[in-house]
């Protein structure tokens, strides 16, 4: 997984959250960038409100078999393989400099319907950055099975941005060289899917 530096500006509050859903076993895998641990963060609680589990995220941890909806373990691993920072300062909870971040997290100006199952205030909460501007935010996705299909649902917000747009691109390995396909996510807008079926 790529982001586009093209789109940097937009990508200051724009990976909150990611869903991967493979449609042939209907398993989804829910995604939280940041957590208790990360800078001004907040991990989702599991269950969240809706009933579903999480996988809440710190930078610079490799995570092996991530769990589903159901808290049941799954094959996949994530983890970042560029440096990037976490934060919730410009995400839809705005200012979030005093205080707790749990003290914030009320204080999410989301629409959880229009979001579906990412529509929770933790994981709308955090965000996810990259180091430099010259440097794309790059992670990986392991253990997917080559055989099958995934949707990846993303989420975005910001509040302090001139540019709503942030692509994501998606490409076979770690050497970022074969795209697979690409999106861009207009954070004005409700959230947008990837399907993408893997080379075998």
């Amino acid at each position: 997984m790529h982001h586009n530096t093209k789109w940097l500006a937009a990508l200051i509050a724009v990976a909150s959250s990611l869903s991967l859903a493979s449609s042939a076993t209907a398993t989804i895998v829910l995604f939280d960038f940041g957590n208790n641990n990360s800078f001004r963060g907040a991990s989702v609680p599991n269950p969240d409100p809706n009933g579903n589990y999480w996988n809440s995220l710190q930078t610079g941890v490799f995570y092996t078999n991530l769990v589903d909806t159901t808290n049941t373990p799954t094959t996949i691993d994530f983890g970042f393989s560029t440096p990037v920072g976490t934060d919730s300062y410009n995400g839809p909870a705005g200012d979030t400099s005093t205080g707790t971040p749990a003290s914030h997290v009320a204080d999410t100006d989301i629409d959880a319907t229009a979001l579906g199952i990412l529509g929770v205030k933790e994981a709308a909460f955090d965000y996810v950055t990259n180091a430099t501007d010259a440097d794309p935010l790059r992670f990986e996705i392991q253990q997917l099975d080559p055989t099958q299909k995934y949707n990846l649902t993303f989420f975005g917000s910001h509040k302090f941005s001139s540019d709503s747009t942030t692509r994501y691109s998606i490409y076979t390995d770690n050497s970022y060289s074969t795209l697979v396909g690409s999106v861009d996510l207009f954070v004005v807008e409700t959230p947008r899917t990837i399907g993408i079926r893997l080379p075998c």
